[in-house]
């Protein structure tokens, strides 16, 4: 019994703490089981952001393994884009078992 306690208290810390850190800079209202949000992280000043659009995501594994490239650049390869006129973030954790940081972006 003392050994479920122990595991249930370090467990809620745990979630309770990376919460506390969530997403890419940005000061997003934690949810303790599930956290989805988006962000926009360059405002063009031009209405048209562009016709084109591609992504890359960063992803984490109990907040102990963390692989991907997120960097705009890749967002840029993905989506063909040769002029980015808008970066946008997506968050995504799932209890911090699972998490995931991509941007996206838009341009010509």
């Amino acid at each position: 019994m003392k050994k479920i306690n122990l595991i249930l208290i370090l467990l809620v810390g745990f979630v309770m703490f990376n919460c506390a850190i969530a997403g890419p800079g940005y000061g997003i209202t934690p949810g303790g089981l599930f956290s989805s949000a988006a962000m926009n992280k360059d405002i063009s000043t031009a209405t048209d952001v562009g016709g084109k659009t591609g992504e890359a995501c960063a992803f984490s594994i109990l907040s102990l393994i963390a692989f991907g490239d997120g960097s705009i650049k890749s967002a840029q390869e993905d989506g063909g884009i040769k002029v980015v006129k808008a970066v946008d973030y997506r968050y995504t954790n799932v209890m911090s078992f699972f998490s995931s940081v991509c941007t996206i972006a838009r341009g010509d």
